[in-house]
């Protein structure tokens, strides 16, 4: 066996602490990053994160970026990296993780500087055995502080199905302006001791000295700045829940509506169907008079009346599906009494995963739309064509009505093009709309091949 000399056993016991400090603090960024965001842990994850972390470093001593900006912009883009092709996360979500996660772990050796001060910060020689002992205890503080800060931040902020959009620039400038803060405070010299070791004399000494007033004011600036990130992450939940909530409000306020129109939809309908029903025996008794006198051509002119009346009343349009089928009874029946010339050519696949509580909501509300939209046509320019077509795990709906553009009714805005919209997201499809100066038409595209809860239940 070897023995080393001494100033190596020195290096490997300072780099000992560095690296279990180290890992220490990545296992806790990866626990954040994971809980934050309802990711499922796994185990190569959590070694990859490590050697994310340990990459970092490497390339800023490697390349001896000890100015600030630059080690920041390391970190960043290896976390942001991890975030998004690793544990599969938006851009933007992404990029707020790699923020957070930077300021949560600067703020957390701000909170150690008063301690930096009273166990290692003196003008008179220490053991290094005692230099070793202090960076423990430093460390050891440190990842008690910022395990506290990525727990609670992961457990009060947990963001679950928040959506990342436009509104996390609320919580992207306060981390940013943090980060512009800590380095304008690190410029000023904060942090700039340099320990001179002797390793014959087996003693530390301090060569420049910060000043108890600074390490004070970066304890202070770290508790400001964690009380706003806490705030900002508070602020922005609160945010988020609110414009679900507000959008849930819509939705609902939508399906209060369809469910009017329906009602309205059967008293119509109802009435006509009493009406018809209250003047059927005098029909019967008009063809039986004509029987009886011979005239049947007559009779059968009657009669072809009558069958052109009781269709109107009802439209027989056969998906596949019942509860597609009574829908289009229902919206495509009213559409006939408009003076709408309906042309229907649709078949549900029975193997379809695709619930019939979303089928309702791409026929109900394009249909609605679309007549609309034909009321404000001329009666005899008044059309709707709806055809679906199956290739493969792909389903393909395209629906087509009549437009005037002159009349400023716009069909692809509303609540009802959100709501399918909303359909296509679920289903993986998207939907593409077509709007000339005389039609209208909307494709939806739906992947049948896969499965999602259902938006029902996503309401509730």
């Amino acid at each position: 066996m070897v023995n080393l000399p001494s100033y190596n056993l020195l290096e490997y016991s300072i780099l000992f602490v560095f690296v279990i400090d180290k890992s220490l603090m990545a296992i806790l960024q990866y626990y954040f990053l994971i809980s934050f965001t309802n990711t499922k842990s796994k185990l190569w994850h959590c070694i990859l994160y490590l050697l994310v972390s340990f990459l970092s470093i490497s390339l800023n001593t490697y390349f001896n970026l000890y100015n600030l900006f630059y080690s920041q912009l390391i970190f960043f883009l290896l976390t942001f990296l991890f975030s998004k092709y690793v544990i599969k996360q938006s851009i933007v979500l992404s990029i707020v993780l790699s923020l957070l996660v930077y300021v949560i772990e600067q703020l957390a050796y701000g909170f150690i500087a008063p301690f930096n001060y009273i166990l290692s910060i003196n003008n008179t020689d220490i053991t290094i055995h005692k230099f070793i002992v202090n960076m423990e205890i430093l460390f050891f503080i440190t990842v008690i502080i910022a395990g506290f800060i990525y727990w609670y931040s992961a457990k009060k902020f947990n963001i679950k199905a928040v959506k990342f959009d436009r509104y996390s620039i609320i919580l992207i400038t306060p981390l940013l302006l943090i980060i512009l803060f800590w380095q304008s405070f690190e410029n000023t010299g904060y942090s700039s001791s340099i320990m001179d070791i002797d390793t014959k004399l087996q003693t530390a000494k301090l060569l420049i000295n910060t000043s108890l007033t600074k390490e004070v004011q970066a304890f202070i600036f770290s508790s400001i700045g964690i009380i706003c990130v806490f705030f900002s992450l508070s602020e922005f939940k609160k945010l988020m829940q609110y414009l679900k909530e507000e959008q849930n409000k819509t939705i609902l306020n939508q399906q209060i509506h369809s469910q009017k129109n329906y009602i309205e939809e059967a008293k119509s309908r109802l009435s006509q169907t009493m009406s018809f029903k209250h003047d059927f025996n005098n029909h019967l008794a008009i063809v039986n008079g004509l029987l009886k006198r011979g005239e049947i051509l007559k009779a059968q002119e009657y009669l072809n009346k009558l069958e052109k009346i009781t269709s109107d009343l009802s439209f027989s349009c056969n998906t596949g599906n019942i509860v597609i089928d009574a829908l289009f009874n229902n919206k495509l029946s009213i559409a006939k009494q408009l003076g709408i010339q309906v042309d229907c050519d649709v078949i549900i696949p029975s193997d379809s995963n695709i619930n019939d509580f979303d089928f309702c909501i791409v026929f109900a509300n394009a249909i609605d739309n679309a007549i609309k939209a034909c009321k404000l046509v001329d009666k005899q320019n008044r059309y709707l064509k709806i055809s679906t077509k199956r290739d493969g795990g792909f389903f393909m709906i395209e629906i087509r009505n009549s437009y005037n553009a002159s009349n400023n009714y716009t069909s692809g805005s509303g609540i009802g093009i959100s709501n399918i919209k909303e359909v296509a997201k679920k289903y993986q499809g998207a939907i593409s709309i077509e709007n000339t100066s005389d039609y209208f038409q909307i494709n939806i595209l739906l992947i049948i091949s896969l499965h999602y809860t259902d938006i029902s239940e996503q309401l509730t």
